[in-house]
């Protein structure tokens, strides 16, 4: 008896629909490639005063610290921390907006219940 198999299905991502390239373009990808990366290179070196290849500052411009902003430095236990934190965040901002609009006589709360959109088609 014959024993039939299935034909594996490629997924249609690794189709390649123009054909692979060859050496020689592989090899001009390459050339072409690190052209851009060298010249992006000159383009940094030239606005930020910095070798960003050899990774040295090239004035006086920059210094080196050992310290971060919280915002960088902060570190959550787990994700409900962050989740705590991020709340008594917003309800700080909320108390100052519930203040600033007692302090304002026309103050009218926003319908946030907008009835859905109609269309004649």
């Amino acid at each position: 008896m014959v024993e039939i198999k299935p034909k594996p299905i490629k997924p249609k991502c690794v189709r390649n629909l123009f054909g692979s390239p060859s050496e020689k373009e592989k090899e001009q990808i390459k050339q072409l490639y690190s052209d851009c990366l060298k010249e992006d290179a000159i383009i940094a070196k030239e606005k930020y005063e910095y070798d960003i290849v050899s990774d040295v500052p090239l004035s006086d411009r920059w210094e080196i610290t050992t310290t971060a902003p919280e915002f960088y430095s902060r570190v959550y236990g787990s994700k409900s921390e962050r989740l705590i934190s991020l709340k008594r965040k917003h309800e700080g901002e909320h108390e100052n907006e519930e203040t600033e609009a007692e302090a304002s006589e026309t103050h009218r709360p926003r319908n946030l219940r907008q009835p859905p959109l109609t269309s004649k088609y």
